[in-house]
């Protein structure tokens, strides 16, 4: 392990030199690292994670003296959400300082991604992941034009144009072709990933609770109980409310200014009251790297390990902007999502859209600071094999009907029907959109498992198809998506629709 240390060194120093002068904590990172995760890739985003933890490391306090910097900083700084919570902070923070006090970090979640394996179908069936139902697929299926998705435009119960409507647009289908080289699908078993939930810290942190007592109440009198949840509020004009998911293993920080909107009245938004309210335009928003730059310092002023995460990106916020613009609506948001894509075995995640997802940090445009971080979840995961689906037809069958969420191709016939089985009023038009679908690569898609009343996190391997010159109204959408696992996929395909049989053939 000693020359794979100093190899890793010397990557790091070719990186980032200022980090030979902490070289002692540097090796001591490593090494733990090497022995919890020895996948760990110490590129760049490792390198520049590590600085920062570096800069902002506190140096050490004796017990007593810790124990009262915290019961100080917590009650000046803090404002809880109830005095019982102010108490179980206080005594959590003090039991894991004192556990704490030989120099090894204890926390409630650890940094990074840890895979352990869980043998072959350990999630049980998977038929009801993210699986929506006929009825909603059949609503769907009638959206307005532009909307995407194979939608159609229609006014039911209508024959004949009227003079008091406006004109029906014509009904638009958007069919999918897949023109590229045949699809290599031999690999009949694939890894599905389950994050796991937080009850095992959860567990962990009971203890705690059967020594602590508020004098208002015997908390030891309640059998069986499990922290969910802590909550409080930082004061002042710059301060954030914190709330921590033990359960879930999640966090989640939002801006809690209430100061300055004191003087605004009920349900009046005016973070400067004086000021009147103008829109923002491009010109108003920095540029990326400022962006990029904001979000990093607020995350390494409060020490959020980035292990688990790819370099960060900023948000489509010009492409919606445009898009909204072409419409006569023009829109820009006041809050801009940064974007930390979540890295599993050097895979990006993507969510069902096709979008990177990861840990989301909200900028404030007008403010030019951080309003909210979210999905801050400890990424520990169970791996399981399952059949994997290896008949290319019926791939890209799916592929070209947009996706598991799409719709069978309809027919432009004459009269044309919509997909369900509803006739088209005969004095519109029927168009097809034909958009060309490039070649797939194999992602890793979250999705969601309903079962038994419990929601399961699952990371699935996908195809993700990009779209080859979408029209502009599709702009937003860049892929369609195809699950590779056999089940999942045999699930969601649902049957043809049915025609609507005329009155005289039902007769």
């Amino acid at each position: 392990m000693i020359n794979q240390i100093e190899q890793i060194l010397r990557e790091l120093y070719q990186i980032d030199p200022s980090l030979q002068q902490h070289e002692e904590q540097v090796i001591a990172a490593i090494s733990r690292i090497l022995e919890a995760r020895p996948d760990t890739k110490f590129d760049q985003v490792f390198a520049q994670n590590l600085r920062h933890q570096l800069m902002h490391a506190e140096p050490a306090v004796p017990v007593k003296e810790k124990l009262v910097e915290i019961r100080h900083d917590f009650f000046k700084r803090l404002s809880f959400a109830g005095s019982l919570a102010a108490v179980f902070i206080v005594v959590i923070a003090a039991t894991l300082f004192i556990n704490n006090r030989n120099g090894n970090e204890l926390s409630f979640f650890s940094p990074g991604v840890k895979i352990t394996s869980a043998g072959e179908r350990a999630f049980g069936e998977l038929t009801e992941v993210s699986k929506q139902d006929q009825a909603a697929t059949e609503e769907k299926a009638a959206v307005p034009v532009g909307i995407g998705g194979g939608g159609v435009a229609s006014t039911p119960g209508l024959d004949q144009p009227s003079p008091l409507l406006p004109p029906v647009p014509e009904f638009v289908y958007y069919k999918y072709v897949y023109k590229g080289e045949s699809l290599d699908l031999s690999n009949d078993k694939r890894q599905v990933f389950k994050r796991l939930r937080g009850d095992a810290i959860s567990a962990d942190l009971n203890g705690i609770l059967n020594n602590l007592g508020v004098g208002l109440i015997n908390l030891r009198s309640f059998n069986n109980s499990k922290l969910q949840s802590i909550a409080f509020v930082e004061e002042g004009n710059n301060g954030y409310a914190v709330s921590v998911d033990v359960q879930n293993g999640s966090i989640s920080i939002y801006g809690y200014w209430p100061e300055l909107y004191s003087e605004c009245g009920s349900g009046i938004s005016c973070p400067v009251p004086a000021r009147p309210f103008t829109p923002l335009t491009p010109a108003d928003v920095p540029d990326d790297a400022a962006l990029i730059g904001i979000a990093n310092d607020f995350l390494s002023a409060h020490n959020v390990p980035l292990l688990a995460y790819a370099a960060p990106e900023v948000g489509e916020w010009k492409l919606y902007y445009e898009l909204s613009k072409k419409q006569g609506y023009p829109y820009l948001p006041e809050i801009i999502t940064v974007v930390y894509p979540l890295k599993i075995n050097e895979q990006v995640v993507l969510d069902e859209s096709g979008n990177k997802t990861g840990l989301m940090v909200g900028v404030d445009i007008r403010n030019k600071r951080v309003s909210s971080v979210y999905d801050l979840s400890a990424q520990s995961y169970q791996a399981s094999t399952y059949d994997a689906e290896t008949d290319t037809a019926k791939i890209i069958k799916v592929a070209e009907r947009g996706g598991v969420y799409g719709y069978y191709p309809p027919e432009c016939s004459s009269p044309p029907v919509t997909p369900e089985g509803r006739p088209v009023p005969s004095f519109q038009t029927c168009k097809v959109v034909e958009i060309e679908l490039g070649a797939p690569t194999i992602e890793l898609i979250k999705m969601w498992n309903y079962k038994n009343n419990e929601s399961q996190e699952l990371l699935i391997p996908s195809l993700v198809f990009p779209l080859i010159n979408p029209p502009e109204e599709l702009a937003y959408r860049k892929s369609v998506i195809v699950p590779l696992i056999k089940e999942i996929l045999d699930n969601q395909m649902y049957p043809m629709p049915m025609p609507l049989l005329k009155p005289e053939a039902a007769q």
